[in-house]
This record gives structure tokens, C-alpha cells and sequence, in this order.
């Protein structure tokens, strides 16, 4: 049995994916798998995956019709065989020794789950996080600790807090252990149905888990998409992030932590509609529309529900003035710092 499996998801990639399977390929812990999951790419992947295998016997490849990034992940835990369960993205990279550092921290806590940090890098290798101090303690969490410190936070900010805080639930940044994966079947949901697939899975595995491990070191490198707000900007970002609000508030009620979470799930949409305004305001080339999406984003009766009652006094001054303009529904303050949304 391998130590850990690390699950790859490829598509469209072909820039950047030598230097990802390198990164594994060259890991200190030697004792791995390689699990590069094709899906569907239209590019030179696929031959280059079914070379990497030849080359590499701890590389195993999948070739699968296009599905997504979730599925792709489900794929790979079908093959996996590994005592843990890593993921990376394809067009990221990881220090050598990340798996190691992370496979003797599980063995020496006999942890479920271990979470490291990761650098925030743009194309050219410039870091942007370099100075960032991550908010959890170093060492070994127990249950509750887990759940308060590692799980809660990632389901949102209590009201008091600042950014500084979160704790992001990327699943690129942890191992998990796989006989706990396997007793629950846990898979990813489609990123295609909710517009994170990575929060459901940490709440179904880290509401099993009993022991976990953090370890206040950056070893992942996440490459930052450079694509603009323009680029990016999707007219039904806000609709998808209800859908996902609902979604949490469910799981959340079904594993009994609902009312240890309420606040933090309110200030989560809170925060991802501030995002979406900012996309309207960046994004939408026609400010006509643009403030016409906005009123009808502020005017949501789930929004108007929560900031009816949400303690916005709390809030840090930034986040403060942000809310109150969404309660009173004044567009053009917003408008004027949109910069610092």
C-alpha cells in the first residue's frame, strides 16, 4: 500500500503540467501514487499523461469523458489505494518534501487529516503572500478543536472577524485518510451543480474525523488565475452562490452544527455577495445593467433576511460600511470604492 495517493485532475493544462508531475514525481517521500486523471483534455495531455506513465511505474493514468474537476477527483479515488488521499491541480506545483513533512506529521499524531499552507504565486513566479501568517496553531487539533478551528472557519467569519482569520477550504492543502473516505463513500459533488465542491466534502470527512494535524509551513504553490474581473465576470454568479448557501445550511443542520455556525454561514454570503458586486461594478461592461443586477442582488429576500437581524456593528470598519450600504441600499457609495470592495 502506497503511502499516500495524490489525485490529479487534468484539463487543458499542457503549459503547465510538466512542471506539476515533476513536483510529484521528484517528492522526498518516494512511497506514492500518481493518479492523472484525463478529462477529456483538447490538448497534448493525454499523450503527454500516457508518457509520464511509461516513464514513471507510480504513475497511473485515467482517461475519462469530461466531467469536471469533481468528478475527475472521484475518478481517481476509484483507483486509489493509497493510506492517504491528496489532491493537486494541474497547473500547480508543490515543494519536494511536502508529502513527506506531511505523512510523518500524520503518523506522528495518528491524524485523519493533516493541512498545510501554500504559497499564492502569480505566472511569473512573483509571491504574493509572502508575509502571510496563517491563523491556526502548529501541531495536533482534537476533535472539538478541529471542528471549531478547522471546519467551522472554513464555512465563514463569525461577525467580529477580519480577513485575516480565514481558513480556506481548498482541499489541494490537506491529506486525507482514506479508510474514512472509503467507510462514508465520500465524493465530490460537480463544481458544474455547486459553485464550491470543495466545502460539502470537508464537511462530510471532517465531521468523521477525530484526530487532525496543521503544520504552519507553505508548501503548495497556487498559481493565481490572471484572467481579469472582465474575463471572468458570469451573470449568475450570485444565483449559484444561494444555491450553494442552502446547500451548506442543509449539510450543516444534517451533522448538528447548524446553530454553531448560523452566523458564520450569514457572513459567508454576506461575503461572496460583496464579490459578486464587485464583479457587476469590474465585470459588466454596461453600468446601466450593472446597477440594475446589484439592486436586484440587495433586494433578495435571503439577503434582506439575514441583514435584517446579521450584527453588522461587529463587523470590522471595512466589512461594516460595505453591509450597511447593502441594508440601505446605497449603490453609489459602493460604487465609489469598488476598488477596495
Amino acid at each position: 500500500m502506497p503511502k499516500i495517493s495524490i489525485i490529479v485532475p487534468i484539463y487543458n493544462v499542457e503549459k503547465y503540467l510538466d512542471r506539476c508531475v515533476r513536483s510529484l514525481c521528484n517528492q522526498t517521500l518516494q512511497d506514492i501514487e500518481i493518479i492523472l486523471v484525463d478529462d477529456q483534455s483538447p490538448d497534448d495531455c493525454p499523450r503527454m499523461c500516457d508518457e509520464y506513465a511509461k516513464q514513471d511505474s507510480r504513475i497511473i493514468v485515467i482517461h475519462k469523458k469530461n466531467g469536471g474537476l469533481g468528478y475527475a477527483r472521484n475518478s481517481g479515488m476509484k483507483v486509489a489505494t493509497g493510506e492517504y488521499i491528496a489532491f493537486v491541480d494541474s497547473d500547480d506545483y508543490v515543494d519536494l518534501d511536502m508529502f513527506e513533512s506531511m505523512y510523518n506529521s500524520a503518523k506522528k499524531y495518528d491524524a485523519d487529516f493533516v493541512r498545510v499552507d501554500n504559497y499564492k504565486e502569480r505566472t511569473d513566479g512573483a509571491v504574493l503572500n509572502q508575509n502571510y501568517v496563517p491563523p491556526m496553531h502548529e501541531g495536533f487539533y482534537n476533535q472539538q478543536e478541529l471542528r471549531e478551528k478547522l471546519l467551522y472557519t472554513q464555512l465563514g467569519l463569525n461577525p467580529s472577524d477580519d480577513g485575516s482569520k480565514y481558513v480556506s477550504c481548498s482541499v489541494w492543502r490537506n491529506i486525507y485518510r482514506k479508510a474514512i473516505i472509503d467507510s462514508l463513500k465520500l465524493q465530490f459533488v460537480s463544481e458544474r451543480d455547486l459553485i464550491s465542491e470543495d466545502i460539502p466534502f470537508n464537511i462530510d470527512f471532517m465531521m468523521s474525523c477525530e484526530r487532525a494535524a496543521v503544520i504552519n509551513q507553505k508548501f503548495y504553490h497556487y498559481i493565481v488565475n490572471e484572467k481579469s474581473l472582465t474575463q471572468t465576470y458570469k451573470t449568475d454568479r450570485f444565483a449559484k452562490e444561494l444555491v450553494l448557501y442552502y446547500e451548506l445550511i442543509r449539510r450543516s443542520k444534517e451533522c448538528g452544527i447548524y446553530e454553531n455556525c448560523k452566523l458564520r454561514l450569514e457572513r459567508h454570503l454576506l461575503t461572496r455577495l460583496r464579490m459578486c458586486i464587485k464583479s457587476e461594478m469590474v465585470g459588466n461592461k454596461n453600468s446601466t445593467v450593472a446597477k440594475k443586477n446589484i439592486r436586484i442582488m440587495i433586494n433578495d429576500t435571503t439577503i434582506r433576511k439575514i441583514i435584517s437581524t446579521y450584527p453588522i456593528f461587529q463587523m470590522p470598519i471595512k466589512y461594516r460600511f460595505v453591509t450597511w450600504c447593502v441594508k440601505w441600499k446605497w449603490i453609489t457609495p459602493l460604487w465609489l470604492i469598488k476598488e477596495y470592495l
